[in-house]
């Protein structure tokens, strides 16, 4: 796997499950008030959005034992949720890894070529921390909704190479929080009041985490 995607995910990892790293690997949701439905794994793989299938389909070349163990229940079922845990239970570090490095292949790398080529927002020589932010955007919103529908409002009216790296996370988290006129959270309007409360408190957790990322990166002993 690529160095810097093995450094990416942290910003998002904690507001996806409570576990950081392979603890997580095995944390099934319930998906009660979630548009997604039940969500697996470290990155909330969504089962109606068909990110779970498409995982499992994924492993078949990547990890086929793990295929192997997952290709027999239908995502979202009790029988999946269970060969889920079991898995993770087995070899939490192993099954972690392949999460990781489906969403790095699938989510995040789609993602950073649309925001490059479609946007003319070049990443190649920005922080980690704004790399973080789209790997979180491509986890939750998927790789086209992260650059063609998030990142293009956020940007919209801006010269993309004149914004620092700050800058660009603010409009990147205000876009991403943004209320319709009933107060509705702008891409979760489709999920519970509970489940918009807690999205909503976790971008600005993000945003400052980000916020403080940069500046640790720009330290001089950084």
């Amino acid at each position: 796997m690529d160095q810097e995607l093995k450094k990416l995910g942290r910003l998002s990892e904690k507001y996806e499950t409570p576990y950081p790293g392979p603890k997580g690997a095995g944390v099934v949701s319930t998906g009660k008030g979630d548009a997604g439905g039940v969500s697996y794994g470290s990155y909330q793989i969504a089962t109606k959005t068909g990110t779970a299938a498409a995982f499992v389909q994924w492993l078949e070349t990547h990890y086929p034992d793990m295929f192997d163990e997952l290709a027999g229940h239908e995502p979202g079922t009790p029988g999946f949720s269970a060969a889920w845990k079991v898995l993770a239970e087995s070899d939490a570090e192993r099954f972690f890894e392949a999460q990781h490095v489906f969403i790095g292949e699938t989510h995040y790398t789609p993602a950073r070529k649309g925001v490059e080529e479609k946007l003319k927002l070049s990443l190649s020589g920005r922080s980690l921390a704004v790399k973080d932010a789209l790997w979180s955007c491509a986890v939750q919103h998927g790789p086209r909704g992260a650059y063609d529908r998030l990142w293009r409002a956020a940007l919209a009216g801006k010269e993309p190479s004149s914004l620092d790296d700050a800058s660009l996370l603010q409009a990147v988290y205000a876009e991403r929080g943004r209320r319709d006129e009933n107060g509705n959270l702008v891409y979760f309007s489709k999920c519970s009041a509970a489940v918009q409360r807690g999205v909503a408190q976790r971008f600005a957790n993000e945003l400052r985490e980000a916020l403080e990322r940069l500046g640790q990166e720009k330290a001089p002993n950084a």
